[in-house]
């Protein structure tokens, strides 16, 4: 399963629930035995008795990628990591790209950094025989793709066989914004896949829209799929 969004869009958090879904088969059981979080993360949240901002944060526990390279105050993923999962007999194996815009090409003309991710993720591509899912995260409230993310996507679909594009999803984080309706942003798909020729149907063709909140502060619970 290989992950493909811009940087801050939610693979980790994507990646940090597929492993408590795999581990776990309640929410009671995953908090009892403190969770899973393959990539360390943080967050702030107001107390609900005392008003208060207060800090949360994991450790990384339980499973480690194949390679990271991730550093203090850049984006999460340097290069691509591998997780293996197991969900009762199926291993799950997931390839976490670098974000796209990365930190390092703001505020710069070039996307040089970009390029390189490109050819990273190409490369540790070439050593699987087959790709089962090619999901490409974006946010609910996206109103265009930017430059850097447009030329990964292209590189990377133009160079798989044709027979891929049966293998891309779309993944909508933040939906509860937009009610899990992500109408808009089906949109630019739309047009980005018009533009560059690519044969990947869309709701209602086929179900390949899947929408996810990932705001810890939102309350609301419910995940759809188009």
């Amino acid at each position: 399963m290989l992950l493909i969004s811009g940087s801050g869009v939610g693979k980790s958090t994507f990646i940090n629930a597929l492993a408590n879904y795999c581990s776990y088969e309640t929410l009671d059981e995953a908090q009892k035995a403190g969770g899973k979080f393959p990539i360390s993360c943080d967050f702030q949240i107001i107390h609900p008795d005392t008003n208060a901002l207060i800090s949360i944060s994991s450790e990384n526990n339980g499973f480690a990628p194949v390679t990271d390279a991730a550093r203090a105050g850049e984006s999460v993923t340097e290069i691509p990591n591998e997780y293996v999962f197991q969900y009762e007999g199926t291993k799950i194996t997931v390839i976490d790209t670098p974000g796209l815009l990365d930190t390092k090409d703001i505020g710069k003309f070039t996307h040089d950094t970009d390029k390189k991710h490109v050819k990273d993720i190409l490369r540790l591509l070439s050593s699987y025989k087959r790709i089962h899912a090619i999901c490409i995260l974006l946010k609910a409230n996206e109103t265009r793709l930017s430059e850097s993310f447009l030329y990964t996507l292209s590189e990377i679909l133009r160079r798989l066989d044709k027979i891929a594009s049966n293998n891309v999803i779309f993944i909508v984080t933040y939906a509860a914004s937009v009610n899990f309706e992500p109408a808009a942003t089906q949109l630019i798909l739309q047009k980005f896949l018009t533009e560059n020729e690519l044969p990947i149907p869309l709701p209602p063709n086929k179900s390949t829209v899947y929408c996810f909140e990932n705001d810890v502060h939102c309350v609301s619970k419910k995940t759809t799929m188009m």
